[in-house]
């Protein structure tokens, strides 16, 4: 389906070194390095992508390589990985029974990369996008869990029912799906009673970040939130305190809060008026600088 297809491999040099002269400037793909392996010689491959570097500095144009390492010898993987400015490494991976695919850079010539593996997600349209499988929100009954959810989710489902006091309330679970700035996510919201707690202990085992949400004019639920936060706190999970109603008479700010609920500073604390859908994409930009800075 590419531009450039191949049927003799005999003619492979040559025809990449022309579509690296018509991509001038711009980005090709050569898929799949590990079929010209199966037929052509591994030195001769090694110096063959070497030429198409070559060429390709001269045209600024980036080549990108798929290859599927199979069961070659280490001394051609290495080879290829030498004739390389960046390697990104993509694999199957489970972790805290979250399964899925993920990938790492390994090496880059121009910085230093992390350890840290990235889950991914192929969206048809929409490319590769990072992948968060489970965002947690969380606080105190009334604190606007069911609308954030809401607010950051392209689509969202919940269980609600008229409590005692007239109010809607959730009694089962929100869930929400986010699509943004390249990132997708899975969120559940948690009902902020105490008789639901043990969804909460089952939900934060399996999250890898949360959404603490605090109404701001009602200083007497803090310690409820602080006691959900600790409740999340044994998985070491990155947390973000939503500060919501500032638009409300009697809102502390985001600086009070955190003092009357002796959090540190490492868990930000974002003012937002959620039924206004205000402040919603810095809580989000707050939480995804934590799970993979900036």
């Amino acid at each position: 389906m590419g531009k450039y297809s191949i049927d003799d491999f005999s003619q492979i040099e040559g025809i990449v070194l022309k579509a690296i002269d018509d991509v001038a400037n711009g980005v090709g793909v050569i898929n799949n390095l590990s079929s010209l392996i199966d037929y052509l010689e591994e030195d001769k491959i090694i110096e063959i992508i070497g030429k198409w570097n070559e060429s390709a500095r001269e045209k600024n144009t980036i080549l990108l390589y798929i290859f599927t390492k199979w069961d070659y010898n280490q001394k051609l993987i290495d080879a290829i990985k030498n004739s390389v400015n960046c390697v990104v490494s993509l694999t199957s991976i489970e972790e805290r029974v979250i399964i899925g695919e993920g990938f790492m850079v390994t090496s880059a010539s121009w910085t230093e990369p992390s350890n840290k593996r990235v889950l991914f997600f192929v969206l048809q349209p929409g490319g590769v996008k990072i992948y968060i499988p489970k965002i947690l929100v969380t606080g105190p009954y009334n604190a606007g869990k069911s609308s954030f959810v809401k607010g950051i989710s392209i689509k969202s489902v919940s269980v609600d029912r008229m409590a005692l006091e007239k109010f809607p309330t959730t009694i089962a679970m929100d869930i929400g799906h986010v699509d943004y700035e390249g990132f997708v996510a899975d969120v559940f919201g948690t009902p902020g009673q105490e008789r639901f707690d043990l969804m909460l202990d089952l939900l934060a085992k399996e999250a890898v970040g949360a959404f603490i949400l605090v109404d701001s004019t009602a200083p007497q639920t803090f310690s409820r939130a602080k006691e959900m936060i600790n409740k999340t706190q044994s998985e070491a999970i990155p947390k973000i305190i939503v500060a919501n109603k500032q638009d409300l008479a009697g809102a502390l700010p985001p600086e009070k809060i955190r003092e009357t609920m002796k959090v540190d500073k490492s868990i930000p604390i974002i003012p937002t008026v959620v039924k206004e859908n205000k402040g919603l994409e810095e809580a989000l930009d707050a939480l995804l600088k934590l799970l993979y800075g900036d």
